[in-house]
């Protein structure tokens, strides 16, 4: 038996693929796992039912289901010798599937999608909650292999078993592809397709709610000011599948492709003819989509990443390079962009498609700057004025590998008081920690205990080496933060721990007013670091300019030594013909004395000597 787990639509393709490649010839039964908690499969499920591609299709309840019930409902799978469980998400129910098929099956894990397994370890860390399984921590050993889709973009450990699907490659093979593309029409019919494909597109996800990066109303306006930008050319939004806000795009003029179940990549193998030169992607994350559009097709699609737009906005950054650096390098960067303003963005896109330029204003930069600072002006004076509420979070990170990782989170009520967080935590070292106090409030608080607690022992952290990220000290004992991220550092007093708990009292100021001192203290502090800078810069200038007066009297001083070099290897020449001269007559002289000592007489050497020295000494002798 063949098992494949999906928990997303994009899962469905890859499953297909491997049924038309990998198990093509497979005599062994083919069984899909379904979750009914993903929408999307669920309208698939008819379809995939009557597709004839599985011998069975098994839907799990999980829908507002507990893992208890859920696990009741997995253990009517019973693993032989001889299967293979193909694991594609990284859910409960995967991880539940993997353990059971320890050691009886082979367990595969399948790419979900190039982001998921570039590095395999890494998004199990994420992914995986040991309170699933009574603490217990993952084993890496349960994987047998990891199936990519191009195993070059992989940075996995070498010990896991890699196998490189090869999917572009083999699927430029048009019998197999025509035949792929058969079997996706059984589960995506082509009626539920849209007729026509955009030469620009802009994969929204809905991770920013999720993960409060942003708030809706910025998002809704990044949203509104990139389909201006992009009003004058073929140009749509496809949402995830997965999102369930479109409220979001009630001013978006241009088409929106909403609930749409199919994946991009499949209406890219829908399409049989491009009747574009060249295409324009779109993301602000890096959505699996915009990737594989290069991966599975690579026919010139150009990338654009929004992220350094979308980061002026955002409350928690976006996570855009973790697979970039690896991506680039094996497909190159030269069709990569990340403009810093819509407006760039609208160049780059006129420069790649080469059409006629717009008029763009010397300062167009300037007025997109001008728009944003009225719409934040209008945003905060509307919003920083009203009640307190539940829409804010307090956060739990920790410092690993140099980043920091978010460990728990609470919904809070901000209003003043007493405050009192017990996070649920998994800490085997002594960590670095960062509590993140509120979202985009001005706080000001007093702590009055950190502990630790690890089983019944309980640590208390020392209130008075905390680091506040820009607290000013109150007479009251309370610390102001003059920061709309206002956070808290500190160092764990033990090696082990399951709980930290934070307790304390704050007070919240909500005025349009508050806001606006706290922007301009940062203004004011910014200025007074810039104009060290610029005196840093000033005394630099000016050692430099002595360093480069020096340089310039060493080279003269240089050149002077070098005109006496030249001079002296002249001189030096001469001599060296000077003394060869003399060597020779000294060498005749030499002869000359044998000579005479062997007995020849003076008439007979004097022809020999013309020199004035044996002319006097013959005179003598006369």
């Amino acid at each position: 038996m063949i098992y494949f787990c999906a928990t997303s639509v994009f899962h469905l393709l890859m499953i297909i693929y491997l049924l038309e490649t990998e198990y093509k010839d497979s005599t062994q039964n083919k069984t899909l796992i379904l979750l009914d908690h993903v929408t999307n499969l669920i309208r698939c499920y008819p379809k995939i039912k009557n597709s004839g591609l599985w011998n069975d299709v098994i839907c799990v309840h999980t829908d507002k289901e507990t893992t208890e019930n859920i696990a009741k409902q997995l253990d009517q799978i019973e693993f032989q010798e001889g299967d293979k469980l193909h694991i594609l998400g990284k859910e409960f129910v995967s991880f539940y599937l993997l353990y059971k098929a320890e050691k009886k099956a082979t367990c595969i894990l399948t790419d979900e999608g190039v982001l998921a397994n570039v590095n395999i370890k890494n998004r199990i860390r994420i992914d995986y909650h040991e309170e699933w399984f009574q603490g217990r921590v993952f084993d890496f050993s349960c994987i047998d292999e990891l199936w990519l889709m191009d195993a070059r973009v992989s940075e996995n450990d070498e010990k896991i078993k890699i196998k490189d699907l090869k999917m572009q490659e083999i699927l430029k093979q048009k019998d197999i592809r025509e035949r792929y593309v058969s079997k996706l029409e059984l589960v995506f019919p082509r009626e539920d397709c849209v007729a026509k494909i955009p030469q620009i597109c802009f994969f929204d996800v809905y991770y920013l709610q999720m993960y409060h990066c942003i708030s809706e109303e910025f998002e809704q306006y990044l949203l509104e000011q990139l389909a201006d930008k992009l009003s004058g050319y073929d140009f749509a939004i496809k949402p995830h599948p997965g999102e369930r806000n479109y409220e979001k795009y009630r001013n978006v003029k241009q088409k929106v492709y909403k609930d749409s179940y199919i994946p991009w990549e499949v209406l890219r193998f829908y399409e049989t003819e491009c009747p574009h030169k060249k295409r324009i992607v779109i993301s602000y994350s890096t959505t699996g989509a915009i990737f594989h559009d290069k991966l599975l097709f690579d026919d010139g699609t150009q990338m654009i990443f929004l992220n350094k737009i979308y980061e002026k906005f955002c409350t928690n950054p976006i996570d855009t390079y973790n697979i970039l650096p690896q991506f680039i390098k094996i497909y190159g960067g030269e069709n990569v962009y990340f403009p810093e303003s819509f407006t760039e963005l609208e160049e780059i896109v006129s420069s790649i498609l080469k059409k006629e330029p717009q008029s763009f204003e010397l300062d167009a930069f300037e007025n997109e700057q001008r728009e944003y600072l009225t719409f934040f002006t209008e945003y905060y004076k509307k919003n920083w004025e009203l009640k307190p509420s539940l829409n804010n979070y307090t956060t739990l990170l920790t410092l690993r590998d140099g980043r920091y990782e978010m460990v728990a989170e609470q919904k809070i009520y901000t209003e003043d008081g007493n405050f009192k967080f017990v996070f649920p935590v998994s800490f085997n070292a002594k960590e670095h920690v960062k509590w993140y106090i509120a979202r985009s409030r001005k706080v000001s608080l007093r702590i009055g205990q950190i502990s630790c607690i690890n089983g019944s022992e309980v640590f208390d952290v020392n209130l008075n080496a905390l680091f506040y990220n820009l607290g000013e000290d109150r007479p009251d004992g309370y610390k102001d933060m003059v920061i709309l991220e206002p956070s808290v550092e500190f160092d764990l007093p033990c090696e082990k721990a399951d709980k930290i708990i934070i307790s304390g009292e704050w007070q919240f100021d909500f005025s349009y007013d508050g806001l606006i001192e706290i922007l301009q203290k940062n203004v004011t502090r910014y200025d007074q670091h810039i104009k060290l800078l610029h005196g840093d810069i000033d005394e630099r200038d000016n050692h430099l300019a002595a360093i480069y007066k020096d340089i310039k009297e060493r080279d003269n001083h240089l050149k002077i030594v070098y005109k006496k070099l030249e001079k002296s290897e002249i001189h030096v020449g001469l001599l060296k013909e000077d003394i060869a001269e003399r060597d020779e007559k000294i060498k005749k002289m030499q002869e000359e004395i044998k000579q005479w000592k062997e007995g020849k007489s003076q008439q007979q050497l004097f022809p020999l000597y013309k020199d004035n020295f044996w002319r006097r000494l013959f005179n003598k002798k006369k």
